[in-house]
C-alpha cells in the first residue's frame, strides 16, 4: 500500500479523541478527515469517497449503526469500509454491527498498534477490490468493444439492433441503418501493408465517434465494414447523416497519419424499419444492397434501399 494516498473518514463526537486518532493516523502517511457530527458524516462520505470511515457507535445526534445503514443503502458509499470504534465491548453488539455491514470492531481504550493493523487491513482489501472492478471494468468494455477502432463490435450492435426492433415496435416508432464500407480497402492493404489498413481503420472509427449523434450505435461489422443504427430517423434524415459522413471522410477527415497519395473515401447503404425490413436479418440485407448499389455506381456515395 502506497503511503499517503488512502484517505480516512473519522466520524466521532469527541473532538479530542478524534484529533489524537488523526494524530497518529497522519504520522503513518494517511490523509486523514474528521467531523464529529453525526449528519454532516454521510454528506462528507459521498463528497470526499474515503478509502475507510471510523465511526464512533455511541454519537448523540445518531448512532453509529444508523449511519453505517445509510452508508450501506447508498451507490456512492455501499463499498467503503466502516470500522466501528466504541466502548462497547458485549458480544451481541459486535454482532449488531457486523450484520449491519461494518468490516470490523476497535474496542476502546485504543491501541495504537491494533488501529494500524486493523485499518491497514481494511484499507488493503479496500484497494484490492477498487482494482478488481477497473479490470471487471475493462473486460466489461473489451467484450462490447471492437479493439482496433473502439467502436462496438458485430455481437454488441447485432444485440442492439433487436432491441431497437422491439423498441420501435412498441412504440411505432422508425430507425434507420447505414451499412458503410471503406473504398479500395483491400488495394490499400495490399499496397502499402496492413498497419497502413489499421490505421485507416483506426481513424475512421475516431470519425464516426466524435462525428455521429450520442444516441447513434456505431460498430464495426467485419473487416473495413461498419455498420450504423440511427435511432428515430427517417430515411431521409439518414440520408442527411451518410451525406455528412461522406463529405468528412472524402475532405480528409479519416486520412490523417496515411502515407502520401492516401485519400480515403466510403460508400454507404441506408435502409428503414419498418419500410425495408421487419427484422434484423431483413434491415441488414437491405442496407448491405445499397451498399452494393453505391458501389456499382462508383463508390464515395451513399444510396438508399430501394425495394
Amino acid at each position: 500500500m502506497e503511503k499517503g494516498v488512502a484517505k480516512i473518514l473519522i466520524v466521532d463526537d469527541s473532538p479530542v479523541q478524534a484529533g489524537l486518532l488523526k494524530g497518529h493516523l497522519d504520522k503513518l502517511g494517511f490523509n486523514v478527515v474528521f467531523t464529529t457530527k453525526a449528519n454532516e458524516a454521510i454528506d462528507i462520505a459521498e463528497e470526499a469517497a474515503p478509502d475507510l470511515i471510523l465511526l464512533d457507535v455511541l454519537m448523540p445526534d445518531k448512532d453509529g449503526y444508523s449511519i453505517c445503514e445509510i452508508l450501506k443503502s447508498r451507490d456512492l458509499t455501499k463499498d467503503i469500509p466502516v470500522i466501528f470504534i466504541t466502548s462497547m465491548a458485549d458480544r451481541k453488539d459486535k454482532i449488531k454491527g457486523l450484520n449491519i455491514g461494518a468490516f470490523d470492531y476497535i474496542t476502546k481504550p485504543i491501541f495504537v498498534d491494533e488501529v494500524a493493523a486493523r485499518v491497514k487491513n481494511a484499507i488493503n482489501l479496500k484497494q484490492a477490490q477498487d482494482e478488481l472492478k477497473k479490470k471487471n471494468s475493462i473486460l466489461e468494455i473489451m467484450a462490447i468493444r471492437d479493439e482496433l477502432t473502439l467502436l462496438y463490435n458485430r455481437r454488441y450492435i447485432l444485440k442492439r439492433l433487436d432491441e431497437e426492433i422491439e423498441r420501435a415496435k412498441r412504440y411505432n416508432h422508425i430507425f434507420s441503418c447505414i451499412m458503410a464500407d471503406i473504398d479500395y480497402f483491400k488495394k490499400i492493404n495490399d499496397t502499402f501493408g496492413h498497419p497502413v489498413g489499421d490505421i485507416a481503420l483506426k481513424n475512421m472509427g475516431e470519425l464516426f465517434r466524435k462525428k455521429l449523434r450520442a444516441v447513434d450505435i456505431a460498430a464495426r461489422y467485419g473487416g473495413e465494414e461498419f455498420l450504423i443504427v440511427l435511432p428515430e430517423t427517417d430515411i431521409e434524415g439518414a440520408k442527411i447523416a451518410a451525406d455528412k459522413l461522406l463529405k468528412l471522410v472524402e475532405c480528409g477527415g479519416a486520412s490523417e497519419e496515411l502515407p502520401e497519395g492516401i485519400r480515403l473515401t466510403i460508400s454507404l447503404g441506408l435502409s428503414e424499419y419498418p419500410a425495408h425490413g421487419s427484422d434484423r436479418g431483413g434491415l441488414i440485407k437491405a442496407a448491405d444492397d445499397a451498399l452494393y448499389d453505391a458501389k456499382k455506381s462508383g463508390r464515395n456515395c451513399c444510396k438508399a434501399y430501394k425495394g
